[in-house]
């Protein structure tokens, strides 16, 4: 598989720290992150096994609290395999596809606002449970309603940022 693949992904509507998904095995463009693979490595994880792949976003306001290393950290200590990584700087139409589920919601124009106005990192996760283990790893949406020892929990302010 080439480096110039683009991933398909169902964007979650996470905090403004990290935003959850899961791949998905059909071609979606929903968001243009191109990652570089082993040859041969498959979109989904691993043909007969149980790995699973998840992308995670951390968006313009963790990537300027320089807390990149901490989420990749956080990951890496629960045994998942970091597959892809990219920092990329989102334009509004981006984020716009990546938040098209959202886009009934009155806070979507804020919303792809934000996510354009600075670096975000991809990422694409690997290992086993890792979308529900991902989810709890991160925490509530909410960060009010996070425990401590997520990361929106540890990390989050606001809703908002």
């Amino acid at each position: 598989m080439s480096s110039s693949r683009k991933w398909s992904l169902l964007a979650g509507s996470g905090a403004a720290l990290v935003g959850a998904g899961f791949l998905l095995n059909q071609e979606t463009p929903l968001f243009p992150c191109r990652v570089a693979l082993a040859e041969g490595t498959p979109l989904g994880g691993l043909p007969g096994t149980e790995k699973e792949r998840t992308f995670i976003a951390i968006k313009p306001d963790g990537v300027h609290r320089a807390l990149v290393g901490e989420l990749i950290q956080r990951f890496e200590r629960k045994g998942y395999t970091l597959v892809g990584l990219k920092l990329l700087q989102p334009t509004e139409e981006m984020a716009q596809k990546h938040y098209s589920d959202l886009s009934s919601k009155p806070f979507f124009p804020s919303l792809t606002k934000y996510f354009s106005s600075g670096p975000i990192v991809a990422m694409v996760w690997q290992g086993k449970d890792v979308v529900k283990q991902g989810r709890v790893i991160l925490g509530a949406t909410n960060p009010r309603a996070s425990s401590p020892g997520t990361v929106r929990g540890d990390y989050c302010i606001d809703l908002g940022r």
